[in-house]
């Protein structure tokens, strides 16, 4: 009985994860597509936005290394500027670190990988409010918590969307909700 609630305990912690993440998709949804129109008007194919969005994850070091990349900035200040922009995530490492810090090497750099404001959040006050958690539990949470509060995957999605369309995302054809509640198109 307690081997079976053992195995179960993970599986749990993951799907409370997926919950807890899913008011993050709402918001890193519009993002993505906003992303999505930019990359696009900039010049970049939809291949290349999907590729940016799985290399860069903090959406304001991709604007900021997009805006860059059409100034036609030297290499080395593109990069340094998304460094510092992302250096917030070297201290969200730290902070975890006394509750993820005891997993697998190749975990912890996966974790890394997709750690974002969202994911850091959620898990934070997760950890804080179950103590008690197991270390799979803790990792089966954080990666529920990533699945929808990683804002490439909501990219991934809008420009693979309006790539199946054969026409690319434009902006002057996205729907726009006026303050009144109809829908009229962005212009």
């Amino acid at each position: 009985m307690i081997a079976a609630q053992t195995s179960a305990a993970p599986r749990e912690a993951f799907l409370r994860g997926v919950r807890h993440s899913l008011p993050f998709f709402l918001v890193i949804l519009p993002f993505g597509i906003l992303f999505g129109v930019v990359g696009i008007e900039a010049g970049l194919t939809g291949a290349e936005i999907a590729a940016f969005s799985l290399t860069v994850f903090a959406g304001a070091a991709q604007f900021a290394a997009l805006q860059m990349m059409q100034d036609q900035a030297p290499v080395w200040a593109i990069l340094a500027t998304a460094l510092a922009v992302n250096l917030r995530l070297l201290m969200y490492s730290v902070a975890l670190t006394p509750h993820l810090g005891g997993a697998p090497l190749g975990t912890r750099a996966l974790m890394a990988y997709f750690l974002v404001d969202q994911s850091f959040a959620l898990a934070s006050a997760e950890y804080t409010r179950r103590p008690k958690m197991t270390m799979p539990e803790k990792t089966a949470y954080f990666f529920g918590a990533v699945l929808q509060s990683d804002q490439s995957v909501a990219q991934m999605q809008a420009v693979l969307a309006s790539y199946a369309q054969g026409e690319g995302v434009q902006a002057n054809r996205l729907p726009l909700i006026e303050p009144d509640g109809r829908v009229s198109q962005l212009r």
